[in-house]
């Protein structure tokens, strides 16, 4: 081949590839839907229908309201009379235990008059300590 016939082939394949190279860069090649959502699945899509929405944890029922108990405690009455007047008002289960305590405590004899505002189920030395404290008329 001629000096001349390579310098047409160079210029040709040159000019060829200079086309194809503009003509794919102004007319990408367009992928097909299976290409373009692989590649979206590559990089992490997914349908909204194959997410699981977990479920959501059980919560534990809320604990019934506690309602405070207001009892009138009486002057002058002895230790077993305030174990009962508690024990009807919801406030302890046992009026034998709060007199067995407010003498162990050495309060049995000490208890005060008044209005009292309880918890129902508090603990004997609190309520022994309020009503050695006094309630408010």
């Amino acid at each position: 081949m001629s000096a001349e016939g390579r310098a047409s082939l160079i210029l040709g394949l040159g000019l060829g590839l200079i086309l194809a190279g503009l003509t794919l860069t102004v007319f990408p090649p367009v992928p097909t839907s299976a290409e373009f959502e692989a590649g979206a699945r590559a990089l992490g899509m997914v349908y909204p229908s194959e997410v699981k929405q977990p479920e959501p944890p059980e919560l534990p029922a809320p604990p019934p309201e506690v309602k405070e108990v207001v009892v009138v405690i009486p002057s002058r009455m002895p230790a077993d009379i305030i174990g009962q007047i508690l024990e009807k008002g919801g406030v302890i289960g046992n009026a034998k235990e709060f007199v067995d305590k407010a003498v162990e405590m050495k309060a049995d004899l000490d208890l005060k008059a008044g209005v009292y505002h309880f918890l129902p189920g508090e603990k004997l030395e609190v309520i022994i300590a309020a009503l050695l404290k006094g309630g408010g008329w």
